[in-house]
């Protein structure tokens, strides 16, 4: 029976898809918001994505055999393992290939993608590495792993076979060493997100995060079992009970309210005339991240008047409307600094009314002009 239930919204409208229950999970590691790929327990493949929240699509895809491992490269190819330890590769038009390992290297309990090329893992903890999908060269060590991480850039991890379960770092010497903290945890998951924060699932069920392997931070919730991280440290994971989980990071700050609703009405004010010339915004920006700052400034407002700044944010989920109050100078002119924690490369389009009318805007709004301005 199905464990998990996601709505989607797609040009035909609102729907929901059924999950069966979930065994491993795999996004793109430096994109927004990537498409998630899924293996279930049941050896199924599944995409969930077109995000952000509800996706635009979610449900099962064709797949070479039972699914039981997953990874995702830079160029949107799909790296599965199937149940008989095969390798294959999902291209982005949806082509299969398997991929032809040596004799010996079978059978594979592990497969992951690091600075450009695909890494498998045998069963007994034995290791190759691939560029180019047929020539493979042998990198085991003393230490066996059960599982490695790694991203486009930096250091290597990875996890020791049963039934130490502890964690390594491969530098660029090609050695591998312990981690200096964590060594209290056995681990069962690893991976690393764009930024370069390393995402654990401990064998209890728990979450960690580290950016050394010496300090170690507990993330919310529990019952874990496998972990994928994404940019911006909005990781997705699957838990025992086969259901699917993102974090969402919290600003430290909350993000300023928006005023409950949109711009009170002014009857006594009369409707513009064709010839009134229109406030004029601008919209500069410092900080970043957590921290940005917007300073909006403009002119040409009604002196002394309350001023409604309109803050629009257009995602593939709808349009978002925020709005601040300030006063007018008498030189009929703001100055507002506005907090807003921000991910980069998202836009906010600010616009602004002092409460005269216009009857040609669906608001009756008679607005300044309207002011993309990008998170720093």
């Amino acid at each position: 029976m199905p464990r998990y239930v996601v709505d989607i919204a797609d040009a035909a409208g609102a729907q929901q898809v059924s999950f069966p229950q979930l065994l491993d999970v795999a996004i793109r590691e430096d994109v927004s918001f990537p498409e998630v790929w899924l293996a279930a327990k049941d050896g199924t493949l599944w995409r969930h994505g077109g995000g952000p929240l509800p996706p635009r699509f979610a449900g099962q895809e064709a797949s070479p055999g039972n699914v039981t491992g997953l990874a995702v490269a830079l160029d949107d190819g799909l790296w599965v393992l199937t149940d008989h330890r095969a390798l294959w590769r999902r291209a982005k038009d949806g082509g299969w290939s398997r991929i032809p390992v040596p004799n010996g290297i079978e059978p594979l309990v592990d497969v992951t993608v690091h600075q450009g090329a695909v890494w498998i893992v045998r069963d007994d903890g034995a290791m190759w590495r691939t560029t180019d999908g047929q020539t493979f060269h042998e990198t085991t060590s003393l230490i066996p792993f059960k599982r490695l991480a790694g991203r486009n850039a930096d250091d290597l991890w990875g996890i020791s076979l049963h039934p130490s379960a502890n964690l390594f770092r491969q530098t660029s010497d090609g050695i591998w060493r312990p981690a200096e903290g964590g060594q209290d945890k056995s681990w069962a998951d690893i991976s690393v997100s764009v930024e370069g924060t390393v995402w654990l699932v401990a064998t209890d069920g728990t979450v960690w995060t580290t950016t050394d392997g010496i300090g170690f931070l507990k993330a919310s919730g529990d019952g874990f079992s496998r972990i994928s991280a994404a940019r911006f440290e909005s990781p997705w994971a699957v838990k025992l009970d086969g259901t699917l989980w993102i974090w969402l990071p919290r600003p430290p700050n909350p993000v300023p309210p928006p005023p409950t609703p949109p711009p009170p009405p002014a009857p006594h004010l009369p409707p513009t005339m064709p010839s009134e010339v229109r406030p004029q915004l601008n919209v500069s920006t410092s900080g970043s991240g957590e921290s940005s700052v917007f300073h909006v400034t403009g002119s040409g407002f009604i002196a002394g008047a309350e001023v409604t700044i309109r803050g629009a944010r257009i995602g593939a989920d709808g349009v978002f409307n925020f709005y601040w109050s300030t006063q007018a100078s008498a030189q009929r002119s703001i100055a507002v600094d506005l907090p807003i924690p921000c991910v980069s490369g998202l836009s906010i389009s600010f616009s602004a009314n002092d409460g005269r009318r216009d009857p040609h805007d669906f608001t009756d709004r008679f607005w300044s002009n309207t002011v993309p301005t990008s998170c720093p």
